[in-house]
């Protein structure tokens, strides 16, 4: 007898991740793969984490090495705050912040948090591809505007949103990434 589950909705939506398609190529020795915004390791700081490292005492390499609060590292969210009170004068409060791994991770947070089923979101094209499925992931409908040698092409996307308000729809975000442009490379012209 064959045992089936009864898998919620949107893991019938669910597709394989481009990204981790891209990933398993620049894991193959002798390639240098830029599509998966892969650095080259010869350029990682080994011997200055080794050094900084060897400063430490147990604890707080275990420390380093153990989970940690899934908010951020507290001092370094302390010290933060300390710089955004101080430089920004923006006061936080003790849950205002939160630290990701990285930008990918706080595109998904930003848009499981904003972004629900059928929102229309602009998105360069080409764009970068974690944004994109983070975006599909949440049900939004993606319309792509191309990129000129500076930057989105504005007419065109000025041209997208009159159609798209005509049509009764509303643009609920514009995705742009305004310098180093991932994947074209393109930093936005003044």
């Amino acid at each position: 007898m064959t045992k089936t589950f009864d898998f919620s909705l949107s893991t019938q939506k669910m597709k394989a991740s481009k990204i981790r398609e891209l990933m398993k190529y620049a894991a193959i020795p002798d390639i240098i793969s830029f599509a998966g915004g892969n650095p080259d390791p010869l350029n990682f700081p080994f011997n200055d984490v080794k050094s900084i490292i060897s400063e430490w005492n147990q604890r707080t390499v275990i420390n380093a090495m153990q989970y940690g609060p899934t908010q951020g590292y507290t001092p370094l969210m302390q010290k933060l705050k300390e710089r955004m009170s101080s430089v920004k004068k923006i006061n936080l409060k003790n849950n205002d912040i939160i630290i990701t791994t990285g930008g990918q991770q706080g595109i998904f947070l930003f848009s499981k948090i904003f972004v629900d089923p059928d929102d229309i979101i602009i998105v360069e094209e080409p764009s970068f591809i974690g944004a994109m499925a983070a975006f599909l992931s949440n049900g939004a409908k993606l319309k792509g505007v191309p990129l000129e040698n500076d930057g989105v092409d504005v007419e065109y996307l000025e041209r997208m949103i009159i159609k798209l308000k005509k049509e009764g729809k509303k643009v609920k975000y514009f995705y742009t990434i305004s310098n180093f442009q991932n994947p074209a490379g393109t930093t936005t012209s003044v």
